[in-house]
């Protein structure tokens, strides 16, 4: 009998741990849904430049001064992202976005979407680099560093490394365009035949050595890139 009772609590357990791991509908995504996937996720990651100023409080019976002076400074600070939109749940999370953008999305607009999560990028890895923050200059300074790369300057200062020291460089890159998705690093899927990433491979980090602007050091730990049963990457 007790037997039979560890028996049923193991799978009422692990019928709950499956239910768990199910993934919700990308239709059904909030912003915040999306944008955890975008900027903070086992696919996607971002490190702040610069630094906000620190908040002071005007002296008392300084309001009418103060609001002379105009408005405070915009914060320097910018958010620097890489993501993984070769992997499912990114584009799952950019056309979560656009969907959530338009008020009444029709279902020709959902099943455009739909095909573009589907069809993926074949044999390649695409690390888009994207930056956003609230004071225009600063931003603009940071796209226009992506906008001005060449593939031929990114030898040994682009590339993904794994656990083991293995890397792969960049084959090809797409400078940003009105997509909101930055700039696009192209590797090979494959090394030597083999799959780049497997499950077992650890951890990979993204690189990007070219500037204090355009300079990433960012670990993804490839366990937790599974996703709906498969690793994706």
């Amino acid at each position: 009998m007790r037997k039979l009772l560890f028996i049923g609590i193991f799978y009422g357990s692990l019928i709950g741990m499956v239910a768990a791991q199910s993934v919700k509908p990308w239709t059904d995504w909030s912003q915040k849904d999306a944008e955890k996937i975008l900027n903070s996720s086992a696919w996607g990651q971002s490190q702040m430049r610069g630094e906000a100023p620190p908040s002071v409080r005007p002296p008392s019976g300084a309001g009418t001064q103060a609001t002379r002076q105009g408005p405070a400074p915009l914060p320097p600070e910018v958010f620097v992202r890489a993501r993984f939109i070769s992997a499912k749940p990114v584009r799952e999370a950019f056309a979560s976005r656009l969907r959530n953008a338009h008020p009444s999305p029709s279902a020709e607009l959902e099943k455009e979407l739909q095909t573009i999560i589907d069809n993926g990028f074949g044999d390649y890895i695409i690390v888009a680099v994207n930056v956003d923050g609230r004071n225009p200059a600063t931003v603009g300074a940071t796209l226009q560093g992506l906008r001005k790369l060449d593939v031929s300057q990114l030898t040994n200062k682009v590339y993904l490394e794994r656990k083991d020291g293995k890397r792969l460089s960049v084959i090809d890159y797409r400078s940003p365009v009105a997509d909101d998705m930055g700039g696009k690093f192209v590797f090979a899927r494959s090394l030597d035949g083999e799959p780049f990433l497997t499950p077992e491979s650890g951890s990979v980090r993204f690189v990007m050595n070219l500037s204090d602007n355009l300079k990433l050091n960012l670990k993804f730990d490839v366990p937790k890139m599974i996703y709906d049963g498969n690793l994706e990457y």
